[in-house]
């Protein structure tokens, strides 16, 4: 049914072709399948992609949890080999794009039935004589949003991957980016330069960095004056918040069954943990 739905594609695509004419292409096998109106994310719902470049098309669809990509050439029309990963990418979607030098970066965010939250793949497959083969691939989490705020966007040659860091010593609902890493890449060739990382350090992230140790092994009486009151198992945090309260100096207030409240101070590009209080 997946080589079907690329068929349909690959004869009424064109390199003008946008997301929601790809869509009216499928809309057959969506409107068999579906029987009712189907959200974008659930499991009852088809979709597809097309990318031009380099002499060649590259083909992704999806049909529930399950997508494939084909890639052809668009002067014999024949089939271009893509590594075996995007012959059946469950839970992943496959959305080509080409960039420059005919690299192709397939998307893949994470196919779900419900919430806000999902996994990502990411694979950038290097052009060779034959096909495409598997160059570099990343993993990451993000969650739904507006298309400017994607856990993948391109400028031209520019390339921004976000992701989002766990919380190592409490838990945080599906919907909060609390610690976000992201990397600019230059794609202008391959491999790519990385041209700016931002971890998203924080006296917030330090806070939970200090909470994390001092739940392994609380050395000082500050961190086994936290553990007393917090314990060595993660909790949901209710609600967070950092402010500066001097030069250099920061007050971090987390809510969970109780209320920690840290005094954190920022010496040498470093933060420590300097004073707790616990309601």
């Amino acid at each position: 049914c997946l080589d079907l739905m690329i068929a349909k594609v690959r004869a009424g695509a064109t390199s003008k072709s946008t997301p929601d004419e790809v869509a009216k292409i499928l809309n057959p096998f969506a409107i068999a399948i579906q029987g009712e109106e189907a959200f974008d994310t659930s499991y009852r719902n088809v979709g597809g992609s097309v990318a031009f470049g380099q002499g060649r098309i590259a083909i992704g669809v999806r049909m529930g949890t399950v997508a494939r990509l084909r890639a052809f050439s668009t002067v014999s029309g024949n089939s271009i080999s893509v590594p075996s990963a995007l012959d059946w990418s469950l839970q992943f979607d496959a959305q080509p794009r080409f960039l420059h030098g005919g690299l192709l970066v397939v998307d893949g965010p994470g196919i779900q039935d419900a919430g806000v939250r999902y996994a990502y793949r990411i694979l950038f497959l290097k052009p060779s004589e034959k096909g495409f083969q598997l160059g570099r691939s990343m993993r990451g989490i993000w969650t739904l949003a507006e298309e400017s705020d994607s856990h993948l966007s391109i400028d031209g040659t520019m390339g921004t991957v976000r992701n989002i860091v766990e919380p190592k010593s409490f838990f945080t609902d599906s919907t909060t980016r609390l610690f976000v890493h992201e990397t600019v890449y230059e794609m202008n060739q391959w491999p790519f330069r990385t041209r700016l990382e931002n971890f998203g350090n924080s006296a917030l992230q330090a806070v939970d960095n200090w909470m994390a140790a001092s739940m392994v092994s609380a050395k000082t009486e500050l961190q086994k004056q936290f553990v007393n009151a917090y314990g060595k198992e993660k909790q949901m945090i209710e609600s967070y918040q950092e402010r500066l309260s001097g030069v250099d100096s920061f007050e971090v207030t987390l809510k969970f069954d109780k209320t920690f409240v840290f005094k954190v101070q920022l010496s040498n590009a470093k933060y420590q943990v300097m004073y707790l209080k616990v309601d």
